[in-house]
């Protein structure tokens, strides 16, 4: 992850992600996740997204390119701490299509889990995989 001022990232497929800082006014600096660092270890990540009280649209984002990279355990803990976040009034919802955004987490996090379940050959894990897609319908 780096800091730096403005964006010069050109159209195409995207190497990193680009978080606006919140807690230092209103000056145009940006945090970079660069998507080749990320691993299953997600703390420095949670940490960037939760102090800067990130749009729920860049938890999203870099839980899915968690998942294209097979990260199976950050994209759901990503996805499970926004969860959480959302559920305590704490998630930064104060944009437009934010509504949009708290439904893909929790569709997100459903459909990761029917997923699981159908994979899982023990009844009664498989059960509980279901049940934990079932507490993110809504």
């Amino acid at each position: 992850m780096t800091a730096r001022r403005g964006s010069d990232h050109g159209p195409g497929p995207q190497a990193s992600i680009e978080i606006p800082f919140t807690s230092h006014g209103n000056e145009a600096e940006v945090i970079e996740i660069v998507y080749d660092e990320l691993s299953d270890d997600i703390d420095d990540v949670l940490q960037v997204l939760r102090e800067e009280k990130a749009r729920l649209h860049y938890w999203i984002t870099i839980a899915q390119e968690c998942y294209r990279r097979k990260f199976y355990k950050a994209f759901e803990r990503l996805l499970d701490t926004a969860r959480t976040d959302i559920t305590r009034g704490e998630a930064n919802v104060n944009y437009d299509k934010s509504e949009e955004d708290r439904i893909l987490v929790f569709d997100s996090l459903a459909a990761y889990f029917v997923q699981l379940a159908k994979k899982e050959k023990n009844s009664s894990k498989r059960r509980d995989l279901y049940d934990q897609a079932a507490q993110n319908i809504h």
